[in-house]
């Protein structure tokens, strides 16, 4: 299973934020993995992905995004069959 995650990247809330509010999105990330999603972030902007996501995809250019993000998709399922099937 494959979680998307579209956002800025910064979480915010009522009090959620900053520093806490990555650390708590880290937690959570490695939660949802530790439970066999594989979880990507996309990113709008310049964020600090790296703080919360072990897979991410920056969207810094519009034009080129959506390829970026296809080919960023196919590594990942390639890999995914790769490591999971077996073929006799």
């Amino acid at each position: 299973m494959v979680m998307i995650v579209i956002s800025d990247g910064q979480p915010a809330a009522m009090s959620y934020g900053g520093t806490t509010g990555m650390e708590h999105t880290r937690k959570m990330v490695l939660k949802a993995e530790a439970m066999g999603m594989q979880v990507i972030q996309v990113a709008i902007d310049s964020v600090r992905s790296e703080m919360m996501f072990k897979k991410f995809v920056a969207m810094k250019n519009m034009k080129t995004f959506p390829n970026d993000l296809v080919n960023f998709l196919k590594v990942r399922v390639n890999k995914n069959i790769k490591e999971h099937v077996t073929i006799h």
